[in-house]
């Protein structure tokens, strides 16, 4: 229903701009009769220029209009205008306006400021009614409330009530004191209480052991008890003996007792045989044992046969036995 009464409004309003187009229209036939004949403008290049009149921009040339396209370019202009007045836009011309338009512009005018009002962005309180600012007043004070509990947004502790404020401080406290307990910068011990400040000492020291145990930088092993001491030596040292084990860096062997040091050195001679064996350029040939030599070169033949079987470039003919040479010959393959 509003969309039709709108729209009537709009179209009706269309022919209030034909009597000023008619004259433009005049104006410039007088015009044109004392130019010479301009060249015919094509069929896109009118449908061109309507669009143009009817979107109200400078390229229109009302000239080359018909009277049923000067209709139609005024009606829709003045609609546009309408719409540009009801949406709030700079370039609307109230001017233009009907005294019906003008009233349903000022009704569109103050739905807008009354929901900016109602989420709390600008707007003007003068233009509410009392039922509204009422209305209005009471979603403010929500949004405040919801702030000052969670402890999000600006907060006015000015506008909450006794029961409120009591709600407000309790939130604020719990929220001082869990900060307090995680190490946060925004802690203020000041406002705790003495049990608390104690129970928040016991959750410093325990965060400090987790963060001596995980290496963390800020480990302050002087606030560690002997046992604490202890049992962080005992982890530091377990990681050392993993990283050895596991050939990453960092690796202090002079930390390993004899039976790791032995430990360390038979997982190191395996891994690099394994790595020997299946071609890592990790290989340290020179650590390897006779028999792990043996069981490396046996495997170098084998990926030579493969390659030059398949023709690969890493194929070393010399290396083949003769069975091997006639079989990659009647395979028809040749290291590329």
């Amino acid at each position: 229903m509003k969309s039709s009464i709108r729209f009537t409004l709009l179209l009706a309003s269309g022919l209030s701009l034909l009597p000023l187009l008619a004259v433009e229209q005049a104006t410039s036939a007088v015009g044109a009769q004392a130019q010479p004949a301009a060249k015919k403008e094509t069929a896109d290049q009118h449908q061109s220029n309507l669009y143009d009149c009817r979107n109200g921009w400078p390229s229109c040339d009302a000239s080359k209009l018909t009277p049923s396209e000067l209709r139609d370019a005024a009606a829709a202009r003045k609609m546009r205008n309408v719409e540009d007045c009801m949406d709030g836009y700079s370039k609307c011309d109230a001017s233009a306006l009907t005294e019906p338009q003008k009233a349903s512009v000022t009704r569109a005018k103050r739905q807008r400021n009354q929901e900016d009002c109602i989420r709390g962005r600008a707007c003007d309180d003068s233009h509410l009614t009392g039922t509204e600012a009422a209305a209005i007043d009471r979603g403010r004070h929500g949004r405040n409330l919801e702030d000052c509990l969670s402890g999000f947004g600006p907060c006015d502790h000015g506008k909450l009530s006794v029961a409120e404020g009591r709600s407000v401080a309790a939130g604020e406290h719990d929220r001082n004191l869990s900060d307090c307990r995680s190490g946060r910068g925004s802690c203020d011990r000041a406002r705790l209480t003495p049990r608390e400040v104690e129970s928040v000492s016991v959750a410093q020291r325990d965060r400090n052991v987790d963060d001596c145990m995980n290496v963390s930088h800020s480990c302050d092993h002087s606030s560690l008890t002997p046992r604490q001491n202890r049992a962080v030596a005992v982890a530091e040292h377990r990681r050392n003996l993993d990283r050895c084990e596991s050939g990453l860096d960092p690796c202090d062997p002079s930390k390993l007792t004899a039976a790791e040091t032995r430990s360390v050195d038979l997982v190191t001679r395996r891994r690099n045989r394994s790595d020997c064996i299946a071609g890592y350029h990790s290989c340290d040939r020179g650590a390897l044992t006779p028999a792990d030599v043996k069981a490396v070169l046996a495997a170098d033949r084998s990926r030579n046969y493969e390659a030059c079987l398949y023709g690969d470039h890493s194929c070393d003919p010399s290396q083949l036995t003769p069975v091997e040479a006639r079989r990659v010959a009647a395979a028809g393959r040749h290291p590329r």
